[in-house]
Formats: structure tokens, C-alpha cells, sequence
């Protein structure tokens, strides 16, 4: 290419030195002539602002201090560089496959030579443990007509949006902490198109600690808001997060049974009716 997309990434980070050292090599390791990266940390308290210390050289720009969290984060390091082709973040436990950056970079010349109005470019990744074991391969071959309206049905570290798209209609609600990836997708494809790359691109790393995992009923919450603002009172992610709350929070069934047979009951209907919806509901996260 004789002129490389300019490309901005972003990691937001927070006490998570311990994986932080492998997502920055994973940036600076794609070799991309064109990149700015940022690493917004929140003020950690262990290694990190030792890790980003060490790799400041290569980085276009760093911080430390507090702020409103991920989400906020994220927005900080964007506004860092206000003009570029692609915008994108990749969270400090998560990181890029090799080549990543060019084949989204070749994807973007691809589109602006075919006129196409693209928002999103999304690609397949990887799940892994802490260790870097694949545990799941998400393919972008395999999204449904469900996707993005109702289900967001690829990974974020393999999300990339357009400079366009990001002017045109904003950067991620900060008001959000679980689902800003899905609303911005969702606010964008209302204007753009996604464009679908059958490569993989990013490893989203699934433990127990990571923000998915313990969200819990907030995150659904949070989800079936997110599916009613777009979708109407019909959504199945806000019918299936009233039906959950129903159950715990019935004036009848409180009078019938105890707060914790309600939980147990709740979730064993949200998993009869997860496996019932999937994958048509936000709420059954990839």
C-alpha cells in the first residue's frame, strides 16, 4: 500500500500488569507504519505504569491517573488523536493476532476504492484462558441474520471502526460499562454497513475476573436497556431480563419462597431460556 490508513488504538488500562506486557507487544509487534497507540492507565497500583514504562518508546502517548473507568478511558485515548481512518481499543488483558492491522488496513483501501459505506470492519478471533489456550474459535462465517440488532456476535478485540463513522455519529456512551461495544455498533449500523473479514484478528482472554464474567445482573440489565432503546418493548434481551427479575423480585413468589430458592429458580430459567434464544440475545455473550 503506498499510503497505510492511519490507525488509532487505545488500551484502557487497570491493575493488570501481570497480562498488560503482552497486549502492548501485541500493537507495537504488528510493525504498522501507520499506528498511534495510547495506553490510558487509571491510576494502577501494581506494575502496569512499570510495563507501559518500559515499552513508552514505542507508544504515541501514555497517562496515568484517575478516571470514570473503561469506558471513559477509552474515549480519553480517542480524543488523543482526533483524525484518523480506523479507531479500535484492545483492553489490557486482551491483545492482536499477528497481521492483524494490515488485513484491516487492506480492508479499508478495499472499501474506499468500491465506494462502499462501511462503519465497522469485524473479523473472527479467538476466546483464551489465562495462558493463552484457545478455548473457542468465533467465526464471523457462522453470524446470524440476528447479528448486531439483537446479538452482538463477534469479538471486540477483533472490532475496528471507521474515522467516518466515529465523527458522524459519536464516540462510545460513557454512561455504559458492559455493553458500550454493542451500542456503538448498533448506533453506527443505523448510518454504515459492517463489513465481515474472515481472518483472525483478536483474542479476547475469558477468565473469571474479567468484567463479562461478574457483571452478572447489572450487565444484563444493562443489556436488555441498551435492546428496548433500539429495539422496542419486544427485545429479547429486555423481555429475558424482566422475566429474571420477575421471578426474584414478584411480590407473590417473595411471599411463596426464599430470596435464594428464587435466585436458584431465576437462573435456572435464564439458562433453559439462554439455550432456548441463543444466539439471538446480547444477553448469551458469544
Amino acid at each position: 500500500m503506498s499510503n497505510f490508513p492511519k490507525i488509532v488504538i487505545v488500551t484502557p488500562s487497570f491493575n493488570q500488569g501481570h497480562l498488560l506486557e503482552q497486549t502492548i507487544k501485541s500493537v507495537i509487534g504488528q510493525n504498522y507504519e501507520n499506528l498511534r497507540y495510547f495506553v490510558v492507565d487509571g491510576q494502577s497500583q501494581d506494575n502496569s505504569v512499570e510495563v507501559i514504562r518500559k515499552y513508552e518508546d514505542h507508544l504515541s502517548g501514555w497517562v496515568s491517573e484517575p478516571d470514570n473507568g473503561q469506558t471513559s478511558a477509552i474515549n480519553k485515548g480517542w480524543q488523543m488523536e482526533k483524525e484518523a481512518d480506523i479507531y479500535a481499543w484492545i483492553n489490557s488483558d486482551d491483545y492482536l493476532l499477528p497481521g492483524c492491522l494490515l488485513t484491516i488496513a487492506e480492508a479499508y483501501e478495499d472499501s474506499i476504492k468500491s465506494k462502499e459505506n462501511v462503519g465497522v470492519f469485524a473479523g473472527s478471533g479467538l476466546k483464551v484462558d489465562l495462558q493463552g489456550n484457545t478455548v473457542k474459535t468465533v467465526d464471523v462465517k457462522k453470524i446470524t441474520k440476528h447479528c448486531p440488532r439483537t446479538a452482538f456476535q463477534f469479538l471486540q478485540p477483533s472490532a475496528f471502526f471507521t474515522g467516518a463513522a466515529i465523527k458522524d455519529v459519536g464516540m462510545l456512551n460513557e454512561s455504559l460499562a458492559y455493553t458500550m461495544d454493542w451500542e456503538l455498533v448498533l448506533r453506527i449500523n443505523k448510518k454504515y454497513k459492517i463489513k465481515y473479514i474472515d481472518s483472525l484478528l483478536g483474542a479476547y482472554r475469558d477468565y473469571g475476573d474479567t468484567k463479562t464474567r461478574t457483571g452478572g445482573w447489572e450487565r444484563l440489565k444493562e443489556s436488555a436497556m441498551v435492546g428496548r432503546e433500539y429495539n422496542g418493548p419486544t427485545d429479547r434481551n429486555y423481555i429475558l431480563y424482566k422475566l429474571y427479575s420477575g421471578l426474584l423480585s414478584n411480590q407473590k413468589s417473595s411471599q411463596m419462597f426464599s430470596p435464594a430458592l428464587r435466585k436458584s429458580i431465576a437462573v435456572r430459567a435464564r439458562s433453559i431460556v439462554d439455550k432456548m434464544t441463543y444466539p439471538r440475545s446480547h444477553m448469551i455473550h458469544w
